[in-house]
């Protein structure tokens, strides 16, 4: 496992203490969270906890609007992943202004040519970020 670790890291892009990719196929959010495992066994769709990681993230997706690891469960926003115990609820959030919390959409993207994140239906097919930690 810690030769494969390697070689993801060696060709996903590092930032921080994580390393990221950029996944450009489109997926449903489950989809996107299966694949992002598949690629190592501890990488998940991208948690992003703080405004500089938020920033790097629009970064690498330029004006892409890919998922990230959020969903709404129970009426709260949580992180849906291995890093964070499951249903960790988001504590840093960058909500675009057109937010919407409309009851179907329960899934988070970014749009990278803002840095803002939205919502959107589970079972749309969007590009996606994963993360895995050094």
């Amino acid at each position: 496992m810690y030769i494969l670790f390697l070689k993801v890291c060696d060709t996903w892009t590092v930032h921080g203490s994580s390393c990221y990719l950029f996944d450009t196929r489109s997926s449903t959010w489950y989809d996107a969270a299966q694949l992002c495992a598949l690629y190592h066994p501890k990488a998940h769709l991208v948690i992003i906890e703080t405004e500089s990681e938020n920033d790097f993230v629009a970064s690498l997706v330029g004006s892409s609007t890919p998922w990230i690891g959020l969903s709404d469960e129970d009426d709260q926003w949580i992180w849906s992943n291995q890093r964070v115990s499951p249903g960790t609820p988001a504590t840093f959030v960058n909500w675009d202004s057109d937010y919407s919390n409309n009851i179907n959409r329960n899934c988070a993207y970014i749009r990278g040519y803002n840095k803002k994140w939205q919502t959107y239906w589970c079972n749309d097919n969007e590009m996606f970020v994963c993360e895995v930690e050094q």
